[in-house]
């Protein structure tokens, strides 16, 4: 199996195409947050319904696809994340991974211009609700932070204990 990590902005349907052409059959899709003006201020550019659409056509087009949300994001609120959990469900996806917002020495600047952020509470409440909603849709946890409906199985997760081998390339392989 040939899976690819990427973003929205870059599933065109010509690359799309040419990934399925290369035999690529997951995607994994750091999508964050449909909160447009939450993306705005995280450097995303892409629109909610642009990105939705792209989603749409990979989905179409066969393949597995899974997002990784973030919670705890400068500007997002429980209702916005929410709806974000709710319409990517909604829209097909295959499998969610939910991760709180890194808070590090690495993004401190980024943390900083970006205050208040969400207490260890408030993010707590983002998460619990992220769940209800995706085993309310039929997901379910199949690893620490991912839950997945039928076709993503997680495989990169559970490699060995099928006795195969897995190779990672990318920075943070």
């Amino acid at each position: 199996e040939w899976a690819i990590e990427t973003t929205g902005s870059r599933l065109s349907p010509a690359a799309l195409g040419q990934l399925r052409g290369h035999g690529v059959s997951r995607l994994h899709v750091g999508v964050q947050t449909l909160e447009d003006g939450v993306r705005a201020r995280i450097g995303r550019r892409q629109k909610r319904a642009a990105l939705l659409s792209r989603l749409e056509v990979a989905l179409e087009m066969g393949f597995i696809t899974s997002v990784d949300l973030v919670y705890g994001l400068p500007g997002e609120t429980l209702a916005g994340f929410v709806d974000t959990v709710a319409d990517l469900a909604t829209c097909g996806v295959h499998g969610v991974s939910l991760y709180s917002l890194n808070r590090s020495s690495r993004n401190a600047a980024f943390l900083r211009k970006h205050e208040p952020l969400p207490d260890e509470l408030q993010q707590f409440s983002f998460f619990q609700a992220g769940e209800q909603l995706l085993t309310g849709f039929g997901f379910a946890k199949n690893h620490c932070t991912h839950y997945a409906r039928p076709p993503d199985e997680n495989l990169y997760y559970r490699h060995l204990s099928r006795g195969e081998d897995l190779l990672g390339l990318g920075p943070t392989a």
